[in-house]
């Protein structure tokens, strides 16, 4: 009986197959990516974006230095990589943010830092607009526009031609002259109007010139030519009118 059940055990071990557990080592999330502003005004809020990706997929955790004493602990638990949005407001100065993650099982990965800026801005001042005043329609033609920054910031300048066309350039530095085109392709008076912002998105005061594009002369002489041949007899009636003034005229000059 027991060589039956010794044996009725041996075909079972032989039988069922083994199972291997396997152990997975945890490992440390990512250090946080923090993307957001760089610079800006004292006591305005501003936003900051964290991500870290762990490994294994665990959530994560947020623990942020802001940089002037205030810490926030850990903020969580949020999907692995997936953005954090953390808003903050500073006072005047220059501050490094600090930033890290840990996972569910306490592991914690790297500090990331990100470096800020915080101070009264002021903004660019009017810029000034130098091209022609007249022209043509169909042609094109240059401007100079150049603004100054009080606190030395580049500047970028957003310009509408007056025609429903607008554009902007990109940052230039504080009182450099930049050079922009244009073609109207209409008669009409129009203003171009031009305005700078810097880098910490200040804008100024607009600046304005006005161009004027008349009507070209040998469109204008195609019309009446075109009216003309239409009613011929207002041609000859103005043949007829033009000949005493010249009559009168030759005789003036003699």
């Amino acid at each position: 009986m027991k060589k039956r059940i010794f044996s009725i055990c041996l075909c079972m071990l032989l039988i069922v197959p083994a199972f291997t557990i396997t152990a997975v080592a945890n490992e440390p999330p990512s250090a946080p990516t923090i993307d957001g502003p760089t610079s800006g005004k004292p006591g305005v809020e501003y936003c900051w974006t964290f991500n870290s990706t762990d490994p294994n997929d665990d959530n994560v955790y947020y623990y942020i230095k802001w940089g002037d004493g205030v810490e926030t602990g850990w903020l969580g638990p949020y999907p692995s990589c997936t953005p954090v949005s953390v808003c903050y407001t500073y006072e005047k100065g220059y501050y490094t943010i600090l930033a890290k993650a840990r996972d569910i099982h306490f592991v914690e990965s790297g500090w990331s830092e990100l470096e800020v800026t915080m101070v009264d801005n002021q903004p660019p001042s009017t810029p000034t607009i130098k091209g022609e005043t007249s022209g043509k329609p169909g042609k094109e033609y240059e401007f100079t526009i150049n603004a100054t920054d009080p606190d030395g910031d580049d500047v970028k300048y957003y310009i509408d031609w007056g025609d429903n066309n607008t554009e902007e350039t990109g940052f230039n530095a504080s009182g450099t002259e930049v050079i922009v085109k244009h073609t109207w392709d209409e008669e009409g008076a129009y203003n171009i109007t031009a305005k700078a912002e810097d880098i910490h998105g200040a804008e100024g005061p607009e600046g304005i010139l006005t161009v004027n594009i008349p009507r070209n002369r040998a469109t204008v002489y195609s019309l009446f030519s075109w009216f003309l041949e239409r009613f011929p007899l207002l041609e000859r009636l103005l043949s007829l009118i033009r000949l005493p003034f010249f009559l009168i005229s030759t005789h003036l000059h003699r």
